[in-house]
């Protein structure tokens, strides 16, 4: 293909796509790296460090955290995403995320789904 060559937008694999995985992440291996690194500490009990994707709209960002997400679940971790719209308060976000991963966590220490409950005896 030319310099002058333009790629037609129905065959460009790398088209935005609103989180959909293209079919190479190209230019993404230190980023995927270092979250490996992150995640294999983390197991270990070693505190990683942060880690923050920034770019412009349509960049990649949703399929590198659905990348990492996976990459966390399948290595044992319990994982979730929340979108955090600019200028929402936090907490009514990820309080139900957090709810649902402690009943997880719940789930998989009892092995059956231990609930709260109130009994009353009377003599």
């Amino acid at each position: 293909m030319g310099h002058n060559s333009v790629v037609k937008p129905e065959l460009n694999p790398y088209s935005p796509g609103a989180g959909s995985r293209p079919p190479e992440l190209a230019g993404r291996g230190e980023i995927l790296k270092s979250c490996e690194v992150a995640l294999a500490r983390t197991a270990r009990g070693a505190a990683p460090r942060g880690l923050l994707l920034t770019g412009l709209r349509g960049v990649g960002k949703t399929v590198l955290l659905n990348v990492i997400r996976d990459e966390a679940a399948a290595a044992i971790f319990m994982v979730d995403l929340i979108e955090a719209p600019e200028g929402s308060p936090l907490a009514p976000l990820i309080i139900p995320s957090l709810r649902k991963t402690l009943l997880r966590m719940s789930v998989q220490s009892t092995g059956f789904w231990s609930l709260p409950c109130r009994c009353s005896m009377s003599s």
